[in-house]
C-alpha cells in the first residue's frame, strides 16, 4: 500500500474487499512523431500508403485498457462472493467512448443492475459486483467499431 506525502497511508474504502482501476483509451497511432519512420520501415511498399485512407487510419487506432492492446490486460484475480469495485475512467475525444461489458456477471452502477458501465471521455464511474462463481471471465468494450478487426 503507498503512502501519502505525510507519511500516512491513504484512505482505503471499507465496504469493498477488492479495488480495481481500468482505463479505457484508444492510442491513435496516426498522431505519432514516427508515423512516416514506422512506414517506411515496416511496409512492403511505402509508397502505396495512402496515410488519408479511413482504414488505414482505423488500422493505426489502438483500443486498450490500461494501455494494453489486443486483449494483452494482465489477468485481474479475485475471489467470488467477494464485494469487489471497478473503477473505471476514459480520457481522449469523442473517439474514446466506451462501453465496458463484464461477460457473464452483474454490476450495480449509481444504484441499478445491469452488465455494462458506459463510459464517455474525461470521466469515471465505479461499478461494483459480487462475482458469483470462480472461473476466467471476459472484459470488453462493446463499442463496436472497436470490436471489428480490419483485415
Amino acid at each position: 500500500m503507498g503512502r501519502t506525502l505525510d507519511g500516512n497511508s491513504p484512505p482505503q474504502r471499507k465496504d469493498v474487499d477488492h479495488n480495481f482501476f481500468l482505463l479505457f483509451s484508444v492510442i491513435d497511432e496516426n498522431l505519432s512523431w514516427y508515423l512516416d519512420d514506422n512506414i517506411a520501415a515496416y511496409c512492403s511498399d511505402p509508397t502505396s500508403v495512402d496515410k488519408e485512407d479511413e482504414d488505414f487510419q482505423e488500422s493505426n487506432r489502438m483500443h486498450a485498457i490500461n494501455g494494453f492492446v489486443f486483449g494483452n490486460l494482465p489477468e485481474l484475480n479475485m475471489c467470488a462472493q467477494k464485494h469487489v469495485a471497478w473503477h473505471l475512467f476514459g480520457m481522449g475525444n469523442e473517439i474514446d467512448v466506451h462501453t465496458a461489458f463484464f461477460h457473464g456477471q452483474l454490476l450495480t452502477v449509481r444504484g441499478h443492475r445491469t452488465d455494462v458501465a458506459h463510459i464517455f471521455p474525461a470521466t469515471f464511474v465505479t461499478a461494483e459486483m459480487v462475482p458469483q462463481k470462480s472461473g476466467t471471465w471476459l472484459i470488453s468494450c462493446e463499442v463496436n467499431s472497436h470490436l471489428k478487426s480490419k483485415v
